[in-house]
């Protein structure tokens, strides 16, 4: 049951850069998120993020959550003023570095893993709209080699622009709706390729952060395997939706996808 501070609050005005969520700003100085649920074979029912937000309250990327419901569909947290993106520099991608390590490092009773070979390997159709099976094939034979180099850890997997927030120099993370046990490098390849920061220095800056333990063709090879994923997840998207952002994503993705460097130097 909510509050009265909750319930008797009204809707200021909706805010218009999320994809998956419906989320408003109440008078109240609270965040009012309304979580729209689509079985796309990635997330877990959302189960997985309840669980991992009663899990790790005191930690310390987390906004401030005033309710929850057991299925996280209805979210209230406290509203983050004055909050901005982050900048490409090195100040804040060693916040973005922290923040993953952190995360990494979390040991939780949590044990759903991000079913993306089940999710590719089922969506085939989908896959050779913008790219031949034989070359899918031979990027997941290598992706597969590299996930059984490097163990899972808890991992958020959807590191986008919307996701990321600087109040200041505190840095902020929110939406785990893909909350899940993951190698680290998904975190990593996550950040750069949904923020397009396909430069190879910046890439090795990241790779040196974390002490070179990875090859930067692991990583690129991690960066290719995500667009074809967010790709195809964007095309069931629409599909079932009709809306237009995810049309948007899904060509982005495929653009992405067909200007790699597994291809272009071929």
């Amino acid at each position: 049951m909510l509050n009265a501070k909750i319930s008797n609050a009204k809707v200021i005005k909706k805010f218009l850069n999320g994809v998956s969520n419906e989320t408003f700003l109440l008078d109240n100085n609270l965040v009012y998120r309304h979580k729209n649920i689509y079985h796309d074979g990635l997330m877990n029912d959302l189960d997985n993020e309840y669980l991992f937000l009663n899990q790790t309250s005191s930690f310390p990327y987390h906004e401030k959550i005033i309710s929850l419901n057991h299925k996280v569909i209805d979210k209230y947290s406290s509203y983050i003023s004055n909050t901005r993106s982050f900048h490409k520099n090195k100040k804040d991608y060693d916040h973005l570095i922290q923040y993953m390590k952190d995360l990494h490092n979390l040991k939780l009773a949590f044990f759903y893993e991000f079913p993306i070979f089940a999710f590719l390997e089922k969506n085939q159709k989908v896959i050779q709209k913008f790219i031949a099976l034989t070359e899918f094939n031979q990027i997941l034979i290598k992706v597969k080699e590299i996930y059984d180099k490097y163990p899972l850890v808890v991992s958020h997997n959807d590191l986008v622009k919307n996701n990321i927030l600087f109040q200041n120099d505190k840095l902020y993370v929110i939406d785990y709706e893909y909350v899940s046990l993951n190698i680290e490098l998904f975190d990593i390849a996550s950040f750069l390729s949904e923020n397009n920061l396909d430069d190879t220095k910046t890439k090795r800056y990241f790779l040196e952060k974390f002490s070179n333990k990875y090859q930067i063709e692991e990583l690129n090879y991690l960066i290719m395997i995500e667009d074809i994923l967010w790709a195809t997840w964007a095309y069931n998207r629409h599909q079932e939706t009709k809306r237009a952002i995810y049309q948007k994503i899904y060509q982005e993705k495929v653009k992405r996808v067909r200007n790699n460097e597994y291809f272009t130097s071929k």
